[in-house]
């Protein structure tokens, strides 16, 4: 026979790291390419700003808004599929930017398109724009690795208002800082704000550090060299006092130069990979499940093998311990059938106690027994309707039942059927318990059941002296008996074994308070599927 094999245990650590865009990020280009590139950029620029500063400054500007608009793009349609919040909230916070950005860019002095506009409208909304870009960043550190995903709407709405409200205190309303003024150059609160900013900006770095984990590395070094390029850029922005100055166009090419690396981390690698980033979330949840799988067939499978060597451990302790008993009843037995004037009073009571301890004792390994096949009892076994399982444990307990003056009445009962040997098990117990604390009341004992959404839920009512409800939990404790039960012969094991049945049909097993007084004791088992109804019907294991 051929052995069932165990899926292979997935790497942790190769999904730890995996990247989010490792194929476009595995073709290194060589450093000294790189540094070429940018001096050749650097000087481009420097000569086109030189030239016309206001094209110079529209050019990085709108790159900028493009590169914004499109990371909203992906993630804003991404949503549905990704549940990451830090997308999210970059991507709505880039809208957001990129829109302040966008009224910057057509404020600034010599665009024409707000006429009598002084330059200090322009640096306000700069400024804005750099405290949202800095301090969404934080934020986005911040919610790396948070699994309880936040409402789309509600991040969208809240970056709006927030970028909104900025926006308003510039203008209409005036009563944002001033940042810059003609002739003087840049005011304390400009040069504050931009080492603020790139304070908070190194904050931002420090948190994508500490959460490294989540990120694939190559993913990292990238945001962390766009973020330090815009610490670069706000120092140059400390320094210049006219806005078409050579500082500001320092600033302005750090500035170019992070939005080419968050372009490259973010939306070349998302693009090109779509599906390391997309469905990074569905891919570790997979794998997640794949452990989990693993985990539980092999806990499935020690606890087989727990219930065998429990099963083979009782059996063996009932049959070792059954052998001392023999004698230690039979022989107070032979005694007590001796005349009885060879024994005198205390003598034969002396016996007949052995005898009924040692008859105790075999009850309780006959029950211990049952309590530990209880799951036995499931799979495997011949089934019969409810109703049918009842009368066979009536015709069973029909000489107790008899000698207690109880009466039984048999209420509808669900046409469902069940494994007959835990079924009987459980009514056994219940109806004996009945019996025994209750049946000489007058009162009838009741049984019945109904079937409730997918379950099937089953009672036993008596009309007795009850179970305090303190009590009713303990009561399906293994040995434990109230004390109602007195001198009434029993092993505290009964109620254990009809609790464990019901967990081994995902039920369960509870007592209520009878109307009235008495004892009703609940059992809920889940109904069978159809198919597995279908061959217990026809009696199929």
């Amino acid at each position: 026979m051929s052995e069932e094999r165990e899926p292979a245990t997935p790497d942790l650590a190769a999904a730890k790291d995996t990247p989010l865009s490792d194929s476009f990020l595995r073709s290194a280009v060589p450093y000294w390419l790189l540094t070429l590139a940018a001096s050749l950029l650097a000087a481009v620029l420097y000569a086109l700003s030189r030239h016309n500063y206001l094209f110079f400054h529209i050019l990085v500007e709108t790159f900028f808004i493009s590169v914004a608009f499109t990371v909203f793009s992906i993630g804003w349609n991404a949503r549905r599929f990704v549940r990451d919040n830090s997308l999210l909230l970059l991507s709505v916070a880039f809208a957001v930017i990129g829109s302040v950005e966008l009224l910057h860019a057509i404020s600034y002095r010599g665009m024409g398109i707000f006429p009598g506009i002084d330059a200090d409208k322009a640096t306000q909304l700069w400024i804005v724009a750099r405290y949202l870009e800095s301090a969404a960043f934080i934020a986005v550190a911040a919610l790396l690795g948070h699994r309880r995903q936040l409402s789309p709407w509600l991040l969208l709405g809240g970056s709006v208002l927030l970028g909104l409200l900025a926006v308003l205190a510039v203008w209409p309303f005036e009563v944002f800082p001033s940042c810059f003024r003609e002739g003087h150059g840049l005011t304390e609160f400009k040069i504050v704000s931009e080492l603020v900013i790139a304070a908070l900006f190194g904050v931002a770095i420090l948190l994508f550090w500490k959460k490294r984990e989540f990120l694939d590395r190559r993913m990292l070094r990238l945001l962390t060299a766009a973020l330090g390029c815009s610490i670069l850029a706000g120092l140059a922005f400390t320094l210049y006092r006219d806005i078409y100055g050579v500082t500001n166009f320092i600033g302005h090419y750090f500035k170019f130069v992070s939005i080419v690396l968050i372009y490259r981390s973010l939306v070349i690698g998302t693009l090109r990979t779509p599906y390391a980033t997309l469905f990074r979330d569905m891919h570790q949840a997979k794998e997640s499940l794949d452990i989990e799988l693993v985990q539980r067939r092999k806990t499935e499978a020690e606890l087989r093998a727990a219930n065998r060597e429990l099963d083979a451990f009782v059996r063996t302790v009932s049959h070792d311990l059954r052998s001392p008993l023999t004698p230690i009843i039979g022989l107070p037995e032979m005694l007590l059938e001796q005349p009885r004037e060879k024994l005198d009073d205390q003598t034969r009571k002396s016996l007949q106690d052995i005898r009924d301890q040692g008859l105790r004792m075999a009850r309780i390994l006959e029950d211990l027994l049952v309590f530990a096949r209880a799951g036995r009892l499931i799979e495997g076994v011949a089934s019969a309707r409810i109703v049918e399982v009842v009368q066979s444990v009536l015709e069973d307990l029909g000489s107790r039942i008899i000698a207690a003056g109880a009466v039984i009445e048999v209420q509808q009962l669900p046409e469902i059927s069940y494994p007959r040997t835990a079924l009987f098990q459980v009514f056994s117990n219940l109806v004996g318990n009945a019996v025994k604390y209750a049946g000489r009341t007058g009162s009838p004992i009741e049984i019945g059941g109904r079937e409730e959404g997918d379950s099937v839920i089953l009672f036993v009512r008596d009309h007795g002296p009850g179970i305090p409800e303190d009590a009713r939990e303990k009561i399906f404790d293994v040995f434990y008996r109230g004390e109602q039960a007195g001198e009434e012969p029993g092993s505290g094991i009964g109620l254990a074994t009809v609790l464990k049945i019901a967990h081994c049909l995902d039920g369960d097993a509870w007592v209520e308070e009878t109307d009235g007084g008495g004892a009703t004791f609940m059992v809920r088992f889940r109904k069978p599927e159809p198919e597995r109804q279908q061959a217990l019907d026809f009696n199929i294991p």
